[in-house]
C-alpha cells in the first residue's frame, strides 16, 4: 500500500503540470489585441509553469519506480514500511503537531493586520519552534527576532513591498528604515 500511495504522489506534478498546459489552452482566452506589447501572450506564464512542473514531474516518477524496481517491486513490503515500522522517534510525526502548525499558521493570518508583520511572524517562528521541539531559550528568543527583523528589511526596505505596519514597523519607519 505504501509504495502505490508513493506512486501517486509522485505523480501528482505531473498531473498539475498537464492540467496547468490544458487549463491555459483552453480557458485563457483573451483578446490579442489587449496584450499587443506582450508577444508571448496571457498563456506563456502558465505554459512555462506547466512545463516546469510537468518535467519535475516525470523525473520524480522515473525516480521512484526506478527505486522501488530496485528495492523489491511495486507492492512489496520492506523494513521502511510506517505500516509496520512505526514513526522514527527521532522525527515524530503527529496529527496533534501537524494541526498545531496549522492553527499558527490561522493566527498568523488572522493578526497579521493587528499585530503588524515583525511581530506576528516572531510570535508565529516562536511558537513553532516550540511545536517543533525546540527548548533552547536562546535559540528560542533570537531566531525570531532576527527572522523577523531581516525579513522585513529584506522584503520591505530592498525589495519595496507593502507589509502590514504595526507599533514596531511605524518606529522602524520614522528611523528610515
Amino acid at each position: 500500500m505504501y509504495r502505490k500511495v508513493e506512486l501517486l504522489f509522485a505523480a501528482s506534478p505531473l498531473g498539475l503540470g498537464l492540467g496547468a498546459i490544458f487549463g491555459a489552452y483552453f480557458t485563457i482566452a483573451l483578446p490579442s489585441s489587449a496584450y499587443t506589447f506582450d508577444p508571448v501572450g496571457p498563456r506563456g506564464f502558465a505554459y512555462v509553469v506547466g512545463a516546469i512542473l510537468t518535467i519535475l514531474g516525470v523525473i520524480l516518477l522515473a525516480t521512484t519506480i526506478y527505486r522501488q524496481r530496485e528495492s523489491g517491486g511495486i507492492g512489496a513490503r520492506t523494513e521502511r514500511d510506517p505500516e509496520e515500522a512505526g514513526d522514527d522517534m527521532r522525527y515524530p510525526a503527529s496529527s496533534l503537531r501537524a494541526f498545531a502548525m496549522m492553527g499558527l499558521t490561522l493566527f498568523f493570518a488572522l493578526s497579521i493586520d493587528l499585530l503588524g508583520y515583525i511581530v506576528a511572524s516572531g510570535v508565529l517562528i516562536f511558537f513553532a519552534l516550540l511545536v517543533m521541539g525546540i527548548r533552547a531559550w536562546r535559540t528560542l528568543v533570537l531566531f525570531p527576532v532576527l527572522y523577523a527583523l531581516s525579513t522585513y528589511l529584506l522584503f520591505h526596505s530592498l525589495l519595496g513591498v507593502r507589509l502590514p505596519a504595526g507599533g514596531i514597523e511605524r518606529l522602524l519607519a520614522t528611523l528610515g528604515l
